[in-house]
């Protein structure tokens, strides 16, 4: 079955999945489908709009055709070259498009001929976009140089101006597609220069040493936040912060929330620990519990005093300053 859509949006979509591996622009846009010719912002949205309805995708899930804060937008599914037909699609759907294979070549023809075409007729060959699906249900802390009772969760700025700190999970069951996840960890520590939702941020991940390959590459994959849905917690941290070169090491991972600590540690790189707050006068411990709805990590968490050290690419040491500890739930859609 072939779906009938515009020269321009057949353009666009085909500019935007040959450049899948970046950001694109609207300048790139309008220079490649437009020739440089002056269009409004609106007519862009609309061809982008468009091209994601073609392809089963949406301005709300954005799975394929994702928005860039400030950036521009990239197609982010998986592409497969291969024969016999292309298929589209994103977790919980699929869209056959093309199952004729034609001899004649994509360069060479017009807007109109390219749009009665299927996506395999680019260049003779074939494409499959596809995105994994996958669970992690676990523990998670995290420590941030922000106050201990953290102003971000109330759409508050950093109290520090900026925010450097990290966060880890155990998985206690978890998959990607057919490879499990469970008893492994994951630290991740992070810098932004300004508040999160202006982004220009760095994230560095440590994955447990006892991954193997499959393992790695779908820990990778899950952190990269692709095909996932928006507002997903990795989404988010793909749209604000460039994830750095991975690094494989040995990780320490202890959780408690009865006692409600927790500690974690990673060679000479990252050493944290988390303890209850205590009431000044009396030195009682003192319980908070951050409850949100409609949280993208976590529902509700135990607010904590946090200490932290790390080394490495992103250095800070935070004493007595922010941290949570909660129950995860994660997939490809969101928090559960």
């Amino acid at each position: 079955m072939l779906t009938p859509i515009q020269p321009q949006v057949f353009d666009v979509l085909e500019y935007l999945i040959r450049n899948r591996d970046r950001v694109v622009s609207k300048d790139d846009l309008i220079a490649s489908v437009w020739r440089g010719r002056i269009v409004s912002d609106s007519t862009v949205a609309s061809r982008i709009n468009a091209a994601r309805r073609a392809i089963g995708d949406d301005g709300k899930r954005q799975r394929l055709i994702r928005t860039i804060i400030a950036r521009g937008v990239r197609f982010t599914g998986t592409v497969i070259e291969g024969g016999a037909q292309a298929v589209i699609s994103s977790p919980g759907t699929a869209y056959l498009i093309g199952s004729e294979r034609r001899e004649t070549e994509f360069s060479g023809k017009s807007s109109s001929e390219r749009e009665r075409l299927p996506p395999g007729d680019m260049c003779g060959r074939y494409w499959a976009i596809t995105g994994k699906n996958w669970t992690i249900e676990g523990r998670y802390v995290e420590y941030c140089s922000c106050d201990v009772v953290c102003p971000c969760f109330s759409m508050g700025e950093p109290s520090s101006g900026h925010c450097t700190g990290l966060f880890a999970f155990k998985i206690d069951n978890g998959y990607c597609d057919a490879v499990r996840l469970d008893d492994l960890a994951v630290v991740a520590t992070f810098y932004f220069p300004r508040a999160l939702h202006y982004g220009q941020g760095i994230l560095q991940p440590i994955i447990d040493e006892r991954a193997d390959k499959d393992q790695r590459d779908a820990l990778l994959y899950i952190l990269s936040g692709e095909d996932q849905a928006v507002g997903g917690v990795f989404q988010i941290f793909s749209a604000i912060a460039e994830l750095g070169d991975p690094r494989f090491a040995k990780i320490d991972f202890e959780w408690d929330p009865e006692k409600r600590r927790a500690r974690v540690e990673v060679g000479d790189l990252v050493r944290a620990h988390s303890e209850p707050s205590r009431n000044p006068v009396t030195g009682e411990e003192h319980r908070m519990i951050t409850v949100l709805p409609n949280g993208s990590i976590f529902r509700e968490a135990e607010n904590l005093t946090g200490f932290a050290k790390a080394r490495g690419i992103i250095k800070f040491n935070l004493f007595r300053r922010h941290s949570s500890l909660a129950k995860i739930f994660w997939r490809q859609d969101g928090v559960v």
